[in-house]
């Protein structure tokens, strides 16, 4: 198994310096070339425009998703949140219809973690 942590991905018409510009081709060259994709998201602003469009595009690779929500211990009510979470996939990305999602605080540890007894929160 090999683990790659790609840049973060901003939109195209922000991507600025060549050194950005050469980041995300290697991004978008790691995604084509990936099993599976795990997209770190920010709990406290689940899955914005940018988020959908990365998800999408590892969506049209035909690679696995799994989306890592992280600084879950800032959300106070989880369970809403996860249901706004659900919405926005159904919405945004109808074709990633069951993906599975990780809770998780990087800060504070697995202890915050909000999963079923599979492990991932079902969505």
């Amino acid at each position: 198994m090999r683990l790659v942590d790609t840049a973060g991905l901003r939109r195209r018409p922000k991507v600025e310096e060549k050194l950005e510009k050469l980041s995300v081709a290697d991004t978008l060259s790691t995604i084509r070339f990936a099993e599976v994709c795990i997209m770190v998201v920010d709990a406290t602003q689940l899955l914005e425009k940018q988020d959908l469009t990365i998800a999408r595009e590892v969506a049209e690779e035909g690679r696995a998703l799994v989306l890592a929500v992280n600084k879950w211990d800032l959300v106070e009510d989880k369970n809403t949140k996860l249901k706004d979470l659900a919405e926005t996939l159904e919405t945004g990305l109808p074709q990633l219809a069951g993906i599975k999602a990780v809770t998780l605080s990087a800060k504070n540890g697995p202890r915050h973690r909000q999963v079923d007894a599979g492990g991932v929160c079902r969505l």
